[in-house]
């Protein structure tokens, strides 16, 4: 080309021109191996090839790419580009069938995980003198994908409260079964328990069971085109899976973890020292809407206090209440400690007192920031 032409150009045209030079040299220089093993086969590239599953293209992209991550360590390649141009690969993984295999296996249960539960995944080494490249093929197949879903709790309070909240469900009917969605749900669930009185509740009180039976294999009939019309339809269900999901409670070992729990009595402690109890004959107690204020000296306003703290007497414990009280007393600025005790009654009521203990900073500090706070 005339470089007096091309001179003339609009600069977006030449830039264009430049770049697409750019990739075509970039396509045509081989990967510079730096350090590779000794007397052994190495590995210079890896690809996923992703067949099925009805996936658009960038879910295909995202997908694959998560795939990668699912490569045994000692089968990952890692390139350096040097000016756009040199593609470097420094210290490239002895090859080895053993790792392809296990990265085949990561492959198919992260796909297990995302709800595609008869994925395949299998691998092919082209080797060419000591450089092999891996090319794994991964047949996602058909999602299978929640048909229903049903709570069974051994405790009426928790029975009632899962299926007030069934709407607010990570499982929700025609989508695929994730193990993200089962975890979320779990989690949803301990939540919801410990901000109604469960406090004690733990993930560990839940499973989430699944049946995938298909109903015409089990009919019995002596029709034989009634046999084969219930055949065809074992199969349409076979091609497109789905399945029935309960979230069951399990049997603790510890049978308080599933006692609802009410807050009895609510004691504070402003300026806590060391030792300090209700008992204590020299704090002035301070009675404010039920909760009990005991001070050594009067340096706080009990209706601050009283602003700031979640947590009520006389009514269920809640998680969020609790979280709420610890953050307020804690952003103040006015506490260097903020400690809450949860101390259960003896008497097996389901009740529980509460003992929040509060250290002051510098009294100076403390009766400025009190204020302005106020």
């Amino acid at each position: 080309m005339n470089l007096s032409l091309l001179n003339n150009r609009p600069l977006t045209y030449r830039t264009a021109l430049f770049s697409a030079a750019l990739i075509f040299l970039n396509s045509c220089l081989p990967p510079v191996i730096s350090k590779p093993p000794i007397d052994r086969p190495y590995i210079i590239e890896n690809s996923i090839e992703v067949k099925g599953g009805n996936f658009t293209k960038s879910e295909k992209t995202d997908l694959e790419q998560r795939l990668y991550n699912q490569l045994d360590d000692s089968s990952k390649v890692t390139v350096n580009d040097i000016l756009f141009l040199l593609h470097v690969i420094k210290r490239p993984p002895a090859w080895d069938s053993i790792f392809a295999e296990r990265s085949a296996s990561s492959i198919r249960a992260s796909l297990f995980h995302m709800g595609y539960y008869h994925a395949t995944a299998t691998y092919k080494a082209d080797k060419k003198g000591k450089k092999v490249k891996v090319h794994y093929t991964v047949d996602a197949g058909k999602p299978t994908r929640i048909d229903n879903v049903s709570y069974k709790m051994s405790s009426p309070g928790l029975q009632q409260l899962a299926d007030q909240s069934k709407n607010q469900s990570y499982l929700i009917p025609s989508q695929p079964v994730t193990k993200a969605a089962v975890l979320s749900e779990i989690s949803r669930l301990v939540d919801s328990c410990r901000n109604n009185g469960y406090y004690k509740i733990t993930a560990a009180e839940f499973s989430v069971m699944g049946d995938t039976s298909i109903a015409p294999l089990t009919s019995v009939s002596e029709d034989p085109f009634e046999q084969i019309r219930l055949i065809a339809e074992a199969q349409r269900l076979r091609d497109s899976p789905r399945i029935d999901l309960s979230v069951v409670l399990n049997t603790p070992a510890d049978s308080s973890r599933l006692d609802q729990y009410g807050i009895r009595k609510i004691f504070v402690f402003p300026d806590f020292r060391r030792f300090d109890t209700p008992e204590d004959s020299t704090l002035r107690p301070t009675n404010i809407n039920g909760i009990i204020l005991f001070t050594h000296n009067p340096l706080f306003k009990p209706e601050y206090l009283n602003r700031i703290i979640s947590l009520h007497p006389g009514s269920v414990f809640r998680q969020q209440d609790y979280f709420r009280t610890l953050n307020n007393l804690s952003r103040a600025g006015v506490w260097s400690s903020v400690n809450i005790r949860l101390i259960e009654s003896q008497d097996s009521s389901g009740s529980m007192d509460i003992v929040i203990e509060l250290v002051p900073g510098r009294k100076f500090g403390f009766e400025a920031a009190l204020e302005a706070s106020y």
